[in-house]
């Protein structure tokens, strides 16, 4: 498996018979072309694999397929109890006063992870309205507001984590949610010219850039490929966040926090160039890993 997620077949070998000598060669060809070292093999008790394993690639631990010990877990069954028995375990009871849902209802809507994704989508109109008014008041209110909905997108993973809440939904809300309102505060800026002229450009990119990466999730989506958030892209969120939220509080909305003597705008328009430039180095990151999964022959 690369980094990036996808996997490649390292070889195919056939042969009449199988034992040590057999897997020894295929050890052997594996270390020649590169393999420095195997962390565990999962093997249905291959006659031979022990010994070659052993012999070249010592420090692998050798475990039986589970798959293959469940299914000869079923030889002490009856074959009456036997699809009982491999039937999925039951779910454990939910603690008192857990909220049922109506029959053929589900909670996903109203998790609280999915609220407060729906939350940074309820509240773009609130943050246009308030940075319309052009008052330092408003500037403020508009930043406190965006810089909100901003949190809740850390709080909503973690707690579909914690609380075992995630869902389809929710990790298809999340990012459209993310790109809302990240697109609506540039265009709110641009649109009340809060943004200078040389500030216009890093905008765009940013802007086009959620454009592709979304392009590229549809599409792996369809091939049942998921296209992982690196630590770099964290990065490109944190100065875009504060980049947008510096705009939007601007030199207007500062001195209510006593930052008047901050050049709050020329900051917040630095960095936005640093996540502008970030964005160039995750989007082209997406982008070849999108191709190479476009490019690999279907699996037959």
């Amino acid at each position: 498996m690369r980094r990036d997620g996808s996997r490649e077949i390292l070889g195919l070998w056939i042969e009449t018979t199988e034992g040590a000598k057999f897997w020894m060669k295929v050890f052997n060809d594996l270390k020649t072309r590169g393999v420095q070292d195997i962390l565990i093999a999962v093997t249905d008790g291959l006659t031979g694999m022990e010994q070659a394993l052993g012999a070249v690639f010592r420090a692998t631990t050798l475990q039986t397929c589970i798959v293959h010990l469940i299914r000869n877990s079923l030889d002490y069954a009856s074959w009456k109890d036997r699809k009982a028995l491999a039937a999925p375990p039951l779910e454990p009871a939910p603690p008192p006063g857990y909220p049922f849902p109506a029959e053929g209802s589900h909670l996903m809507l109203t998790d609280l992870p999915n609220l407060l994704t729906l939350s940074r989508i309820a509240a773009i109109p609130l943050m246009v309205i308030l940075s319309a008014l052009r008052t330092p008041a408003g500037d403020m209110a508009a930043c406190v507001v965006f810089g909100l909905a901003g949190l809740t997108d850390y709080f909503d993973g973690k707690l579909a984590r914690s609380r075992k809440q995630q869902s389809d939904l929710g990790r298809m809300l999340d990012p459209i949610a993310d790109k809302l309102l990240v697109a609506a505060a540039l265009m709110v800026l641009v649109g009340l010219g809060r943004l200078s002229a040389p500030g216009l450009y890093p905008a765009i990119v940013i802007v086009l850039r959620e454009i592709l990466v979304s392009g590229l999730r549809e599409y792996l989506a369809g091939v049942r490929v998921r296209l992982p958030v690196t630590n770099l892209a964290k990065w490109k969120t944190g100065f875009q966040m504060g980049a947008v939220g510096a705009l939007l509080a601007g030199d207007t909305g500062s001195p209510l926090v006593h930052l008047g003597w901050l050049p709050v705008s020329i900051i917040g328009e630095t960095m936005l160039w640093v996540a502008a430039a970030l964005t160039l180095v995750t989007g082209w990151d997406y982008l070849t890993a999108g191709l190479q999964h476009a490019q690999s022959p279907p699996a037959e």
